[in-house]
C-alpha cells in the first residue's frame, strides 16, 4: 500500500502542473531565441510574405485595431482581450500535429478574394458597423494564412482564427443590450442565496434587495457580463485544447451560463452578507476582490466538469 501511494506521487510529480509546463514553454522559447531563431526566422521563405500580409491587414483594419485597445484600456469587460493572442498561439500549437508540411502549398490566386473583402471593410467603415468590420477582419486573417499555406491549413487552423472573435467588437451592442437581463437575473440569484442563508432580504426593485442594515445595488459592472464573458473565453479556449468528443463540447458549453449566474449571485449574496456583518466598509472591500475569486472558483470547477465528462489529460 504504501508502495502504491509512492508511485502515485512520483508519477504525479513527474507529469508537472499547468506552471510547470509554461515555465517549460517559456525556458524553450528562451533557448530557441538564444540559439538564433529569431535570425533564421527573417530568413525564413514565408517571413516576407507573411510580413506584407501583416503589414496590409494593419492599413486594412487600423480603425478596428484603435477600437480594440479601446475596449482593453477603458472597458474592464474585455480585459481579457490582451491574453486573446497566446491562448491562439497555444492552440496552434497544440494541433501542430494536424499541419503536414508536405500539404504546405501556397495558394496566390486567393488574393483575388480579398479585394472585394476590402470593400465590405470600407463600406463597414463608413457606417461605423463593428461587427461587421470584425468578421471582415476574421475573413481576411483566414484568406492570408490560405495564401500563404494552403487551403489544408487554412481549414486546420479555422476555429484557432475564429477564436479571434473573442478580441472582437462583434458582440458589443448585443451585450450592452442584455446587460441589465443579467442584472435582473444576478439579483433574483442573490435574493434566493440570502433568504436560504437566513438574512431576510426585501427586493426594492428590479436590482436592489434591503437587508437589515446594508443595502444591495446591482448596477451594471456588477451584473456579472465580465465574468460571462471571460468564463465564455475559457471554456471555449478549453474546447479547442481538449479537443474531445462532440457531446464534450456541447455540455462544457451548456454550463456557461448557469455557471456565471449562480457565482455572480453568490458573490452578490456574499458581498451583502459580508456588509451586513462588519459593515459598509468591509463590504467595499470584499466586494473589490470577489470578482477575481468568483472566477477562479469557475475555472476550477470548468476544469473539474470536464474530468468528469471524461476529460483525462
Amino acid at each position: 500500500m504504501i508502495l502504491d501511494q509512492a508511485a502515485t506521487l512520483e508519477a504525479k510529480q513527474g507529469k508537472g502542473s499547468v506552471l510547470d509546463d509554461v515555465q517549460a514553454a517559456f525556458r524553450r522559447v528562451l533557448d530557441w531565441v538564444k540559439a538564433g531563431g529569431l535570425v533564421q526566422v527573417t530568413r525564413h521563405e514565408f517571413f516576407i510574405p507573411a510580413l506584407v500580409g501583416l503589414i496590409g491587414l494593419s492599413m486594412m483594419f487600423w480603425p478596428l485595431y484603435r477600437q480594440v485597445y479601446k475596449m482593453w484600456n477603458e472597458d474592464d469587460n474585455y480585459s481579457h482581450i490582451i491574453l486573446v493572442p497566446f491562448l491562439i498561439a497555444w492552440q496552434l500549437h497544440r494541433r501542430k500535429d494536424m499541419f503536414d508540411v508536405a500539404k504546405r502549398k501556397v495558394a496566390p490566386l486567393v488574393m483575388v478574394l480579398l479585394v472585394p473583402l476590402a470593400y465590405f471593410q470600407y463600406i463597414a467603415f463608413i457606417g461605423d458597423w463593428w461587427a461587421m468590420q470584425s468578421i471582415c477582419f476574421v475573413a481576411a486573417v483566414f484568406g492570408v494564412v490560405w495564401t500563404l499555406f494552403g487551403g489544408n491549413w487554412a481549414w486546420r487552423a479555422l476555429f484557432p482564427i475564429m477564436f479571434l472573435f473573442f478580441m472582437m467588437p462583434i458582440a458589443s451592442s448585443y451585450l450592452d443590450a442584455n446587460t441589465n437581463e443579467l442584472q435582473i437575473a444576478s439579483t433574483t440569484v442573490a435574493e434566493k442565496l440570502l433568504a436560504l442563508t437566513g438574512f431576510n432580504p426585501s427586493r426594492l426593485d428590479p436590482t436592489s434587495i434591503q437587508l437589515n442594515s446594508y443595502a444591495l445595488n446591482i448596477a451594471v459592472p456588477c451584473s456579472g457580463l465580465k465574468l460571462l464573458v471571460a468564463v465564455t473565453c475559457f471554456t471555449c479556449h478549453f474546447i479547442l485544447f481538449a479537443r474531445s468528443t462532440v457531446n464534450f463540447n456541447f455540455m462544457m458549453l451548456l454550463m456557461i451560463v448557469p455557471l456565471c449566474l449562480l457565482m455572480n449571485g453568490l458573490r452578490i449574496a456574499m458581498i451583502g452578507m459580508v456588509g451586513e456583518q462588519w459593515g459598509a466598509p468591509a463590504g467595499a472591500a470584499f466586494h473589490d476582490w470577489s470578482g477575481y475569486i468568483m472566477l477562479l472558483i469557475c475555472f476550477w470547477i470548468i476544469f473539474k466538469a470536464a474530468r468528469l465528462l471524461g476529460w483525462k489529460e
